[in-house]
This record gives structure tokens, C-alpha cells and sequence, in this order.
């Protein structure tokens, strides 16, 4: 017999494997990771054993797997993932990479080559961006396989950001397995031949599972995997688009089947009917049936307006025709994105609000505000697609969430939100009628799905087996059309014939013989009823008694009664977390109905299939009927304890008496659970109940009470008109807040002004938040154009108080900028003939002005009342450019036809010309002086020669030492020149141009050659995806170099500029962003003191935007360090920060003075120390009084390490200590919690050395201690003064133990004799004033370990937590997290009998805890959000802030007020690294805006945005 294969055999499947095991040029640098990598031996095996399965158990031909391991560099990998797609047309390309992942500017992601040396070394690693690109484009599905770290960062292709949340028709299906979520890291074991992860995926494919199906898939692989790390240092991720999680890829070689039942045959290939699923937008290709009303539904949503309400019975296929029919005909039509959502779910609005944040690419809270406001704003899908309305009613048990949601898809607004399209079963027709929006949405948009006919029947049955392949038994169609209207001629079966016709459908292919759908095949699945029965209950009767029990109670839970009448329908159910028993039965029961295709597990829920399987699987209609009763109970309780909690809790509400009692009596025991409103609604009964036999006795009481009760109704009334007042300023308040949030990416000015309208409207969390977000964004100043003609030309006056803006017409304009924030409009000089380009002198008010006919001169001292000082006529010529030389003396200018003209501007009243000819055989569109004046370049395009050749563009250099005598000295070539620019600095030129063309040069030979400056990959060739780059500026620091960008949208881009001309210049590692404008941008210019970039846009109007935000900041980011060591002092006083030095792997290091910082004044600290190169500070040493700072020094290309100590602590300048020499090449290092002790081990020696600090200027080295080698930087910690604890690696990589030492005596260490097993496994945690340690347990739980006696630690139990949510936060107490957002708070002062005070349960997870040092706030992430702590610990709720487009936060200890904030990389401009001083005093804040920003939102613009509210004033 003939082996049978998976998807992956086919001869139009490739695959790309790619394992970088050797970084040998990396095997050098610090201890923080931050300058090289380690090499991984395990990578490059484990990527060839993956290539060897999918050869030998995937059936991969060996010509079709391309096997690369430690490729050179990005171009090998690219070319081959290239030929990859070409050959896989049709078919499916699988990309797989195992080594080091790297993270890049914007936090994306990058995969390691062999040329790879360090962390931050991306321009030698292979951008993820470009995979997901190529395989976007792709006419295959494509499979993507990460093993490393980071590799959560990455998404399943296409590459467009916005593709992922928009349902869409191509392409045909993609799927992403990785190694980690998010920032987690992936594991390589010391002496393992396997990565961990990779190891695992091998064996599971070679070896199977006994637990799994008998065939494969991608969803079946990544549950296995799944649940074999629980409890892991790192659990998988995968994402998947389409179906492509159905893509079979090999046989499960622990679950043999008979070949006979054949259900994948050799041929393969998708089935081609969904089963009870509906089809998705990508099987459009296999939709057939429905082409009518799919015409009519797309005709009606793309020319029709308002919403659209999609209502038809139960299994009628409203859902396949929304997504197959209505989103994929969108996306051919190319209307536009679509937003598609399956389902609202339990929280709706919560659902609705996740989605539409993602398509928009915005915070959650930001979208939160404007959504429930009924705004979904500009800019994101044209369509939103909502199916499943009938879960509003059905799952949603929040009166707030079900209004919130109808507010928001009632109230969009066709002409600024996305067109509405909501699916609706027919029997929830009569509920949605009851609510006044809904019903005006139904009447008005209503389109009715209509019952397929015979011909339409016949369709959908054959045409997707004709398309697939496949052909029917002669007969079998008309039969299925026999039994299809036997078992539906009317009533409650039609709601179930056509799903089941689906579904047996799909089990009849899976018995095919052949290529040909039998009536044997049909018959063996049971038929159109029988089928889904028959695999239901095989599912039943293979479940031991108990198991039959719980899947009856699970079921059950997964069934809602709708109404008061008993009528079931199917709730999403929530996939148990927890670590418990019964939870772990649950997930392994849902998982089989899945197998089974019975259920559906998505985002976290678990939901039945269809409804139809309420009514056709026999035994689930008879549990149904049998729990009617309770389910009824059940719901009237529901909806009593609904309408009590919507009137606030009115004792009226409350059940009395028999109702009560039968209530109690019915839901008492087990059954389903009730939730905390229903709980708190009997409870509170039971309480009426009580006090009722009571109330007669107080008759009299109550009468003398109300007597008193009167006189006091003035002063209630009084208070609640007070009351009522301050609720509407809330509301008005936040709602100011939202709309400043939703503006603040494109219009921060906007919505800095709004933010302190709303805080100064009412302080509240939201308020403070947006007041935040004002003080840590970049607020631009708006200059308005006199006439909407492009600006040609921006030019700053020498002391960066006067700008010119010149436009097309001739208008120039000048503007004041004593002020920024305030601008004053000045004079509009005299208008011009032509375009005029400008330029200021450098060293006074002298203003250039070069029309078509004349040279004209002012002094713009006063840039209202300018001065002209003369004018010099010309024969009639368009200049492009216009440029002074640094000494103010020479004008030079380009012009049309090559024509270069320099003047003397000694007399400004007298210009004389100097130079006048036709240097060029094309315009010449820009000129240059370099820093000292020696040099002119002047550029010009593309021309022909007299053959009418083409020319490429060209680059000039002039000697113009004698302007009157200017010396060509040489001429470069290049794609395309709009624009030239000498570095401020140095002599560097570079000149970008058309389509993205960017050149770079140095001069070299005094000038008589420019050396062209290469990039390493061809990738790296341009700035930018294809528009022009008409004009150019460095910063005056030569730091950055800005270029406007002339297509849509509209922005100025920048890139930073490496310390030396090399090919890193060219990287795209070093594009900094863009900052937007209104419209294409066609000029830029830097202010003399680099403050501002201003970008003048086609439109006319000019944007001033500042290089960092109005708060106080410090050059650099915060330094990392090691555990327990910050990168402050433990008073505050002095902080540590480090400036990556681009193009380089060292930084700058520097030490800042806190105490004169002050918001209020505008106070920023004092520079007080720059550690000298090539040191690199660490951190400060812990429980010091005085400033002592460790700092770390590596000599590039050596093994040789070194450490010295600084100290800070007294007046003059630092006094350094002796260094500690280290040969290695990598160290990592540990420091004890009081700074005395100091160990620095290696990844070569498996010995540490204990130095004593006692004296930090003269460390002594006490003792060497045995450890295992390893170059991670946590794999050394101490625990308390004198313990110190190392990881220790055993077995297969899995058992990873910590071993203890005590220190006390450094110069006699001791060795505990036995590890703490499998205690460094992941995260661990230690609580010095216990001296307790915790770590990372099996399934979400935390070990505990009494570490009193160093010598004799002792395990003392477990908490349930999820990987390393435990933090103490003072008091004795300890606050965990779970992964479904609750925060519990243990006493464990008595660690072997903890003891749970309280919990909260937050809307997100809760990853990572600081607690303030006082007590009385506490931080948590992500997002960050600040909470005030109330006296017995919990956190107030709402948060005191949240902290949006951050990714680091830190708590200054002590008495210093601020918070030190990194602002997150991913936004549009990632501008210069600085660390910004966020005051604990929102007050503060507000004072320092209002003296900076003191201008309010305009009456005019606040009127379009609030037309129902009065204005505010901002300040």
C-alpha cells in the first residue's frame, strides 16, 4: 500500500528552514545582554530535524524543502522564502526559523543571521515585516514556525497592519505558531541538542500523541504543544487567518486507523463544505447557492444608505452570506476595508470596542470614549459587520454593556463612522423591536434572507465538489434534496435540515471513495440527521459514567433560556483557566467537541456550533427538556436580578415570599451557576424576607423619624441639586477627555487644549489620564497659509524667531515665534513673479527672496514691520533653490536648464552678481554650501545627451573659495535628486529625490571625489515606500535628517544619523518615524536650536513640531540592571540613563541631579555626571548612602571585561575606584541588597567570583564559587544580604533548579547541598522582609519556599498565580495575579498558612505590580495604570491614571515627586531617546501646560466638535 500524506505532500507545497546557530563575530560583550549574542548549537539542530520530518512524516518531496542553516545574512534568507511563493502557487509555503529573535525600532521583530552580533544589530538580521510581506502577497496559505524569543510579536501574514482584524478575501488562509507570547522569551538548554520549544514540535510530529486525532492539524498541533508546557518557562502562541488552523500536516503516528476508513485519501486537498461552520470570506470560491441575494446585499450595503439588518431563521445561512457573500464581494468590488465580528458575546460593547481599537490601530480607552459617545470617528474600515445580534440578548447580562452597544451602533453616523451590517436571527425579530433604536434600525434597513430553492439546493450541494475535484454518486444530490424536505417541511426542523445537510455532507467526503461522494459514504454518516448524532454520541459513549455527568453539565452551561416561555438557546462559555481538577476535566472535554467539530473555541470561549444542534442531537433536546424547569427558574431569577440592579437596587424589585421560596428551592444544589448580581439579588431578598416580620414593631419609630426627616429636605435638596451638577461636569468632562484622546495621534495641539478643558472641567481618572497623555505628547503649532498653493519653501531666521514660508503664487509670508505656542502672524511681503524660493542668512536678519525676475533683500529683524534693503532686477528665469554660505556673504541659487548664479551680499542694499551659467543639461533643483563654506553641490534630475540617451541625475561639487571662480571638482551620479543637504558636522552629502532615492556621499581628496556610501542589502537602498523626497534638512546638531515626503498621507519623515559614514547610515534601523501634515509634504526646515521641525504641506499651511514633549525630560532611557539594583538612588536623588549611539553598540552614559527639578517652573534636572567612554553604567549599587554607581567596559573584538566603581557622593567630580578585570566572552553579575557583596560569573568558566565591595573604590576578590556557565543575565540573584541563589540546569533541559549559597562569610562560601527542583524553571520573586521566595509552579500556580535558615530552605505550599504574578506590596502582604484580570491579596506573614484578605477582579490582566514605597499607590502593567491603595490594601477602583503609548514606568523612591516615563516606540515619530518627569500632582501638570500652552480650542472649531455644549476655556 501506498504511504498516505497531509496537506503539506503536495507537489505545489515548499518550505523554507532556517536555523542560525553561530554568532561567531557576537561572542563578545557585557553583562546586560545589551552588546552580543551567544551562540546557539541547539537551533541549528533542531531546524534541521524539523526539515527532516517534513520530508520523512510530512511527505515533502527533498527537493521541496530548502534547508538554510546559519545563512550570511537577510538576502539568502528573503531570496529563498522568494523562490519559495513562486513555486507554491495555489498550494502552501511553510517558513520556519529557530535562533535568536531580536527586537527593532518600533518594538518589531527580527530574526538573527550568522552575521548577527548583538541585540540591537538589525541590520544584519532578517526584518519579520519583510517575510510577512512576501508571504501577504502570496497566492498560497502560508505557515509560519518562530522558535525564538520575542516571537509573539509577529502575526500571521498579510503583512498590513490593518488586514488582521478586517475579514478579507485574500488570501486564501494564513497560520503562526511561535514559541512565546509577546516579549516573552524562548528557552535553548545548556547541552541540549534541541531548542525547547523546537525540540518539542519535532517529537510530537516523529513520535504523535496518544491523545490526539488520528489526523494532525495546525490547531491540533498547537493544543498539544499547548498543553505540554503548561506550567513551561514559556507557553506557544498562534494566530491563525481563514481556515488555515484546518490544514492537515501529518498522520498522528500514536493513533493508527484502518486504511479503510480513509478520511484524508492520498490527493488531500481541503474539504470543500464547511459542516456546520459557516463559510468564511476566503471560500467565496465554494459559495454557492446564494449568488442572488448576495448580489442584492452588496448592492444594498455599497449604494444604499444607513444601517443594515441581515434577519433570517435559525440555519437559514445569514452567516455565511455575511461573510462569504457580503465581506469577500466588498473586497473585490474594492469598497474598501470591512471590519467583521462574529459575535457580541457576554460584553458587547467590551467586544465591539477590542475590535474596532485594533482595526484603527489605537488605544482601547481612546476608542472606548468615542464609541460610547455613538462615534466611531474617521479612518478606519468603510464597513463594520456585526453577526450574531441575537447574542445581545442571549449572552450579554450587563444593562450597561447591552446600552452601551446600542448607543454605538445606532447612533454611527454614515458620513463620519463605518456603514453598519448587523445579522439577526428571525426569532429575536420581536426583542429588538421593544428598543426604540433597534426597531428604527429594523424598520429602515431590514434585509429579509429567503429559503433556498430547489436549483439554489442543488448548487450548493454539487458546484463545490466540482470545484474541489470531486463528482456525486448519480442520484445522491436529488436524494440529499428527498431528505432534506422530508426532514424539514415546515416548523422547528427547518431551523436544522440545512446545517445538518451541511455537515453530513462533510462527513460523507470524509468516507469518499476516491474522488467520487458515495450513497455508501452518505448512509456510514448517518445521514442529514444522523450524522451530527451519531459523532455526538460516539463522543458520549466513549466518556467513563463520571465523564458523561460533567459533559451534561458542561453542555448544559453552554444553553441559555431566552425568554420566559423556555425557548434554548445556545451562550458562550468562558475556556476554564484555573489550575484546579475540575477545571482541567472541562478544557479536555471542550477540546474533544472541538475535535468533533461540535463546538467552536474562540478568544478564550467555548460556544456551541449552530443552534441547530440544540434541537437535533436527541440526547442534548432531552437534557434540555429534563433542566427546563431549573433553566427557566434560572432565567425569571436573571432577569429579576437584572431589573433590580437597573433601578439601583429598589427593595420594591426584590421576590417575596412564595416566589422567593420556590426560587430557593429550585436553584439550590448543583446546576447551573448563578452570577453576582443574581446571588446578591436573593441574598438581598432573604434579607427583605426578614426585616418584613420586623416592620411592625418600628411603625411608631418611623412616624418621629419622618417629622425629622422633613425639616432636613431643604438641605437634601439643596445637595442634590449639587450633586447633579457634579455629575454633569463629569460627564461633560470625560466626554472632552475622549474626544482629546481620539485627536491626539493627528492633531496633538487640538487635543492637548481639549485635555486641559477637561481637567479643568472635573478631575477624575479619565480627566487626569488625558492630562497625562497632553504633558507626554508633541503638541504641533498650525501656521494657515494666505492661499491654499503648495509652500515651495521654508526658511527660519538665525535666532529661530522668524520663519518665511513662501508658496507657489509668489505669496511670502513672515511669522513670529517669540512664542511657539502663540505664533503672531507677520507681514506678507510684496507678492512675487513666479515660485520664490527663500533663505536667511546665518549670521543676521538678512532674508533672500529669488523670484522668476528679481533678487530681493529684507531685514526681518521685525517680522511685522520688515524692512526691504534691495532688489536686483533679472532676465526673466525659475529658480528651484536658494542657499547662503555660512558666512552671509555668498547667495547661490539653481535654476531651469542647469543654470547655477551665485551673488555678493557684502551690501545688502547692493547685490552683485558674481557667477551666472549653465552648469547642467536638466534643472538644476538644489544647492548646498558644506560647514565651512568651501564646497557648493548643486544636484540636478534626469536628463538626455544628443543621442537622447538618458543621463542619470547628478551631484556637483564646486570649489567656490572664489565664488566669482567657482572649480568643478567632481560628479556623482544617482537614481533621481529633488534635493541636496551637507551634514552640519562633518562633510557627508546626501541628496534624495523620486520614488523613495536616497544617495550618500563623503568627500573625500579635498573634494575632488565623492565616495559613495553603500548600503549592505539592497533593501536598504531607499527612505520610504515610493513617494518623492523634494526637500531636505539636517538638525543643527547633525542627529537627525528630515525630509518631506510628497504623497499621501501627508508627514515629514526622519532618520537618525550614525556618528560615522558607513553602510549602517543606510539602514532602515535608523528611521526615526514621521510627524504628519494636513496634506503631501513639499518643504521642511530644522530651527537653528533644533527645537522644532517645521513641514509646509501642499495645501498651503505649515506645522511646527516640537522635538519632545512639554514635560521635563533627561537624555536617554533608563538603564536596565540587575535584580534588586535600579537605576536611581534609593532617596531619588540622582537617576542613571543610557542613549544608544547609533550606528554603534556602545551608549552614553549619564547620571542627572533630581533636586531642583520643578514642574511647575519649568525646572529640568542638572547633568551632574557623563561617565566616560567606553565605560557603560549599570546601576547604582542598593543600600548605599552615598551615590555609588557600578559601570561595566568591554574592549571591542576581545574577550577582556572590566568593572569599576564611581563615586558620586561629594562635591567635586566623581572619584572612580580600582577596575575588576574579567576575561570572558560574556559576563553577567549579581550585587547583594545592602551593595557589600559582588559576583561576577561567565558564559565560558563555570566558576563565579565573590568580591567584596565593603569599600567600593578598593574591591577585594574573597572566594571563586562552582556554577554553571551561561550567559543569561538573571541566572545569578541574591536573596537577602548574604544568600545568594544560581541556576543550575538538568536533564533534557527541563528540570532547571536553583542552588543556594550562603554568603554571610564571603570568604568561606556554603554550598547548600540540595537545589530547590525546578525552581528556576521561569519568574521567581523574593520578599526580603520575610525572607520568602516564590517561583513560577505547574499550572498557574506558585511555589513557595521558607528561606529563614539559607542552609535548610523549606517548601511551604502554593498560591494559585499566573508565570510570575506575585509581588509583595508591603504589610505582609502578597498580591497574585491570573490571567482573567484578578488581583488576590494574601497575609503571608505565616507562609504556611497564608491567608487571602481580599481580591479584585480588574478588566484586563494584570502582568506586572510595583508598589510605591510609602504604601499609599501602586503601578501596574499593561496598560499602566497608577491606583490609590486604601487602608487594608486593596486598590481603589477606578485608577487614579492610566499611562497610554508608554512602555516603561518607574516610581522614584524617596521624597521625589515624579515618575520617570519612557514613551512607547511604536508611535509615528519615535523621536530622540528621552526619559520623561511625569509629576505624581496632576495639578502640576495642569499649571505647567497652562504656561506653556496658554491658548484655548477655538469657538468655531469647538462649535463643530460639541455643537450641544457651551465652550470651555482650556486655562
Amino acid at each position: 500500500m501506498t504511504e498516505r500524506w497531509g496537506d503539506l505532500a503536495g507537489p505545489d507545497c515548499r518550505a523554507v528552514v532556517v536555523g542560525t546557530g553561530q554568532q561567531s563575530a557576537g561572542e563578545r560583550g557585557g553583562p546586560d545582554g545589551g552588546v552580543r549574542l551567544a551562540g546557539l548549537p541547539s537551533a541549528a539542530h533542531t531546524a534541521r530535524e524539523l526539515a527532516r520530518v517534513l520530508r520523512e512524516r510530512c511527505g515533502m518531496a527533498a527537493g521541496r524543502v530548502t534547508e538554510l542553516i546559519d545563512p550570511a545574512g537577510p538576502t539568502e534568507v528573503l531570496a529563498a522564502l522568494r523562490d519559495a511563493v513562486e513555486a507554491a502557487a495555489g498550494g502552501v509555503v511553510l517558513f520556519c526559523f529557530t535562533g535568536h529573535g531580536l527586537l527593532g525600532p518600533g518594538g518589531q521583530l527580527y530574526l538573527a543571521t550568522a552575521a548577527t552580533a548583538r541585540p540591537d544589530d538589525t541590520v544584519t538580521a532578517v526584518p519579520y515585516a519583510e517575510v510577512r510581506h512576501l508571504l501577504g502577497d502570496a497566492s498560497a496559505r502560508a505557515v509560519v514556525v518562530l522558535d525564538c524569543c520575542f516571537s509573539g510579536r509577529a502575526a500571521a501574514a498579510p503583512s498590513d497592519a490593518h488586514r488582521d482584524p478586517y475579514a478579507t478575501a485574500r488570501p486564501p488562509g494564513s497560520f503562526l505558531l511561535a514559541s512565546a507570547s509577546g516579549y516573552a522569551a524562548s528557552f535553548a538548554p545548556v547541552d541540549q541538542p534541541y531548542t525547547l520549544f523546537g525540540g518539542e514540535l519535532v517529537r510530537l510530529l516523529a513520535e504523535g500523541d496518544p491523545s490526539g486525532p488520528r489526523w494532525l492539524t495546525l490547531l491540533d498541533v498547537y493544543r498539544i504543544l499547548d498543553r505540554r508546557f503548561q506550567g513551561g518557562p514559556a507557553r506557544p502562541y498562534a494566530e491563525g487567518v481563514g481556515r488555515a488552523t484546518d490544514l492537515v500536516v501529518a498522520r498522528n503516528v500514536c493513533s493508527p486507523a484502518p486504511l479503510e476508513e480513509a478520511d484524508v485519501p492520498a490527493g488531500g486537498g481541503p474539504c470543500p463544505y464547511p459542516g456546520m461552520r459557516p463559510f468564511l470570506p476566503e471560500q467565496r470560491h465554494l459559495f454557492f447557492g446564494r449568488e442572488e441575494p448576495a448580489r442584492e446585499l452588496l448592492d444594498r450595503v455599497a449604494h444604499g444608505d444607513g444601517p443594515v439588518v441581515l434577519v433570517g431563521a435559525s440555519g437559514a445561512g445569514k452567516s455565511s452570506l455575511l461573510r462569504a457573500g457580503l465581506v469577500a464581494g466588498l473586497e473585490e468590488r474594492g469598497t474598501g476595508p470591512v471590519l467583521l465580528v462574529e459575535g457580541p458575546g457576554a460584553r458587547p460593547f467590551r467586544t465591539l470596542v477590542e475590535r474596532w481599537a485594533r482595526a484603527v490601530d489605537r488605544p482601547f480607552e481612546e476608542v472606548e470614549r468615542e464609541v460610547g459617545a455613538g462615534r466611531f470617528g474617521t479612518g478606519g474600515p468603510e464597513v463594520l459587520v456585526i453577526d450574531q445580534l441575537e447574542e445581545l440578548f442571549t449572552d450579554c447580562v450587563d444593562p450597561e454593556e447591552r446600552e452601551l452597544f446600542v448607543r454605538a451602533v445606532s447612533g454611527a453616523g454614515a458620513a463620519t463612522g463605518p456603514r453598519i451590517v448587523l445579522g439577526l436571527r428571525a426569532d429575536f425579530y420581536g426583542l429588538c423591536m421593544r428598543d426604540a433604536r433597534l426597531a428604527r434600525m429594523l424598520r429602515a434597513g431590514q434585509f429579509t434572507v429567503p429559503a433556498m430553492s430547489d436549483e439554489e439546493l442543488i448548487a450548493a450541494i454539487e458546484r463545490p465538489a466540482e470545484h474541489a475535484g470531486l463528482r456525486l454518486e448519480d442520484g445522491l444530490a436529488g436524494h440529499l434534496l428527498h431528505e432534506l424536505r422530508r426532514e424539514a417541511p415546515g416548523g422547528e426542523a427547518d431551523s436544522v435540515a440545512l446545517p445538518f445537510l451541511a455537515h453530513a455532507l462533510q462527513q460523507t467526503w470524509a468516507r469518499r471513495r476516491g474522488t467520487q461522494l458515495t450513497f455508501a459514504g452518505y448512509e456510514a454518516a448517518g445521514g442529514i440527521r444522523g450524522s451530527v448524532a451519531r459523532v455526538a454520541d460516539e463522543l458520549y459513549d466513549a466518556l467513563e459514567p463520571a465523564g458523561r455527568e460533567r459533559l451534561r453539565e458542561l453542555l448544559l452551561r453552554m444553553v441559555t433560556l431566552v425568554d420566559t416561555e423556555g425557548r434554548a438557546a445556545r451562550r458562550r462559555l468562558p475556556v476554564p483557566e484555573a489550575a484546579g481538577e475540575a477545571e482541567r476535566e472541562d478544557r479536555e472535554l471542550l477540546d474533544r467537541l472541538a475535535d468533533a467539530r461540535l463546538v467552536v473555541l474562540d478568544r478564550g470561549e467555548a460556544q456551541l456550533c449552530h443552534d441547530s444542534l440544540l434541537h437535533g442531537w436527541p440526547r442534548l433536546r432531552d437534557w434540555i427538556r429534563d433542566d427546563r424547569v431549573r433553566l427557566l427558574v434560572l432565567r425569571r431569577v436573571g432577569d429579576a436580578a437584572d431589573s433590580w440592579a437597573e433601578a439601583d437596587r429598589e427593595k420594591s424589585a426584590l421576590y417575596r415570599g412564595d416566589q422567593l421560596a420556590a426560587a430557593r428551592q429550585e436553584l439550590r444544589g448543583e446546576g447551573p451557576r448563578l452570577r453576582p448580581v443574581e446571588r446578591d439579588f436573593l441574598a438581598a431578598s432573604d434579607r427583605a424576607e426578614r426585616r418584613a416580620r420586623r416592620i411592625r414593631t418600628g411603625v411608631g419609630a418611623v412616624v418621629a423619624a419622618l417629622a425629622v426627616l422633613a425639616s432636613l429636605l431643604a438641605v437634601r435638596a439643596d445637595r442634590a441639586q449639587r450633586d447633579a451638577e457634579a455629575r454633569e461636569s463629569v460627564a461633560v468632562a470625560e466626554q472632552l477627555a475622549a474626544q482629546a484622546d481620539t485627536m491626539r495621534e493627528r492633531d496633538p495641539q487640538t487635543a492637548l487644549r481639549l485635555s486641559l478643558a477637561a481637567y479643568r472641567t472635573a478631575d477624575t481618572g479619565a480627566t487626569r489620564s488625558s492630562l497625562y497623555a497632553a504633558y507626554l505628547s508633541r503638541p504641533q503649532v498650525d501656521l494657515r497659509g494666505d492661499v491654499r498653493q503648495p509652500v515651495v519653501d521654508l526658511a527660519y531666521g538665525p535666532g529661530g524667531r522668524v520663519l518665511a514660508t513662501s508658496q507657489r503664487t509668489g505669496v511670502v509670508r513672515l511669522w513670529d515665534l517669540g512664542r511657539p505656542n502663540a505664533p503672531v502672524r507677520g507681514a506678507a511681503l510684496e507678492r512675487l513673479h513666479g515660485t520664490a524660493p527663500l533663505a536667511f542668512s546665518p549670521r543676521s536678519p538678512l532674508l533672500a527672496a529669488l523670484s522668476t525676475d528679481a533678487l530681493t533683500l529684507w531685514d526681518a529683524t521685525d517680522p511685522v514691520h520688515p524692512k526691504r534693503l534691495g532688489s536686483l532686477k533679472l532676465a526673466e528665469d525659475q529658480s528651484y533653490s536658494l542657499a547662503f554660505s555660512p558666512d552671509g556673504r555668498t547667495l547661490a541659487a539653481g535654476g531651469e536648464n542647469g543654470r547655477l548664479r551665485l551673488w555678493d551680499l557684502s551690501v545688502p542694499s547692493a547685490p552683485r552678481p558674481l557667477y551666472d551659467r549653465k552648469v547642467a543639461r536638466a534643472h538644476l533643483m538644489a544647492v548646498a554650501f558644506n560647514r565651512d563654506g568651501r564646497f557648493l553641490a548643486a544636484g540636478n534630475g534626469v536628463s538626455e545627451d544628443a543621442a537622447g540617451k538618458e543621463r542619470p541625475a547628478e551631484v556637483r561639487l564646486w570649489d567656490v573659495r572664489d565664488p566669482a571662480r567657482p572649480a568643478l571638482l567632481t560628479t556623482a551620479t544617482a537614481d533621481s535628486v529633488m534635493a541636496v543637504a551637507f551634514h552640519p558636522k562633518r562633510d557627508t552629502l546626501v541628496a534624495t529625490g523620486g520614488e523613495s532615492a536616497m544617495a550618500w556621499w563623503t568627500v573625500r581628496d579635498g573634494g575632488r571625489r565623492l565616495a559613495r556610501i553603500r548600503p549592505t542589502d539592497s533593501f536598504e537602498g531607499g527612505w520610504g515606500y515610493g513617494g518623492n523626497l523634494p526637500s531636505l534638512d539636517f538638525s543643527p546638531d547633525g542627529s537627525a535628517l528630515a525630509a518631506a515626503y510628497g504623497a499621501r498621507p501627508g508627514k515629514a519623515t526622519i532618520r537618525r544619523v550614525a556618528e560615522r559614514d558607513g553602510p549602517e547610515q543606510l539602514s532602515s534601523v535608523n528611521e526615526r518615524g514621521s510627524v504628519p501634515s494636513g496634506e503631501p509634504t513639499q518643504a521642511v526646515a530644522w530651527s537653528p536650536d533644533g527645537a522644532y521641525l517645521a513641514a509646509g504641506d501642499v495645501g498651503g499651511n505649515v506645522r511646527l513640531w516640537p522635538e519632545h514633549t512639554p514635560g521635563l525630560a533627561l537624555r536617554g532611557t533608563l538603564a536596565g540592571g540587575d535584580p534588586g539594583a535600579h537605576p536611581y538612588t534609593r532617596d531619588g536623588r540622582f537617576v542613571l540613563t543610557r542613549e544608544a549611539v547609533v550606528g554603534s553598540p556602545h551608549s552614553v552614559a549619564r547620571v542627572w541631579d533630581m533636586s531642583g527639578a520643578d514642574t511647575v517652573r519649568g525646572r529640568s534636572p542638572k547633568l551632574r555626571f557623563t561617565v566616560p567612554r567606553p565605560w557603560e553604567a549599570q546601576y547604582f549599587l542598593p543600600g548605599r548612602d552615598r551615590p555609588v554607581l557600578l559601570a561595566h567596559r568591554w574592549t571591542e573584538d576581545t574577550d577582556e571585561h572590566a568593572f569599576r566603581i564611581w563615586d558620586l557622593g561629594g562635591d567635586g567630580p566623581p572619584v572612580a575606584g580600582a577596575e575588576i578585570p574579567v576575561r570572558s566572552p560574556n559576563v553577567r553579575t549579581a550585587v547583594s541588597k545592602d551593595g557589600r557583596l559582588l559576583v561576577v560569573g561567565t558564559s565560558s568558566d563555570p566558576t563565579a567570583a565573590i568580591w567584596d565591595l565593603s569599600d567600593p573604590l578598593r574591591p577585594v576578590r574573597r572566594a571563586v564559587i562552582p556554577v554553571t556557565p551561561s550567559a543569561e543575565p538573571e541566572s545569578m540573584l541574591f536573596m537577602g544580604p548574604g544568600a545568594l541563589a544560581t541556576v543550575e540546569a538538568e536533564g533534557r533541559g527541563r528540570g532547571l533548579d536553583l542552588r543556594l549559597w550562603d554568603l554571610s562569610d564571603p570568604v568561606h562560601p556554603f554550598r547548600v547541598p540540595e537545589p530547590l527542583k525546578g525552581a528556576a524553571v521561569a519568574r521567581a520573586t523574593y520578599v526580603h522582609s520575610l525572607r520568602l521566595l516564590l517561583t513560577d509552579g505547574d499550572a498557574q500556580t506558585a511555589r513557595l519556599y521558607d528561606l529563614r535558615d539559607i542552609r535548610h530552605p523549606k517548601s511551604v505550599g502554593t498560591l494559585p498565580a499566573a508565570s510570575g504574578g506575585y509581588t509583595p506590596v508591603g504589610g505582609g502582604l502578597l498580591a497574585t495575579t491570573l490571567q482573567d484580570g484578578t488581583v488576590r491579596f494574601y497575609d503571608i506573614r505565616d507562609p504556611r498558612h497564608p491567608v487571602l484578605r481580599h481580591a479584585q477582579r480588574l478588566d484586563r490582566e494584570v502582568t506586572a505590580i510595583t508598589p510605591d514605597l510609602d504604601g499609599g499607590r501602586v503601578l501596574t502593567a499593561e496598560p499602566y495604570r497608577v491606583w490609590d491603595v486604601a487602608a487594608d490594601g486593596s486598590w481603589r477602583i477606578p485608577a487614579f491614571a492610566t499611562l497610554q503609548g508608554v512602555r516603561r514606568v518607574d516610581l522614584l523612591p524617596g521624597r521625589t515627586p515624579f515618575m520617570t516615563v519612557v514613551a512607547d516606540a511604536r508611535s509615528s515619530d519615535r523621536g530622540p531617546q528621552y526619559t520623561y518627569l511625569l509629576d505624581r500632582d496632576p495639578r502640576k501638570v495642569y499649571d505647567r501646560l497652562c504656561a506653556t500652552h496658554p491658548l484655548g480650542v477655538e469657538p468655531d472649531q469647538w462649535k463643530s466638535l460639541f455643537p450641544q455644549l457651551d465652550h470651555r476655556p482650556s486655562c
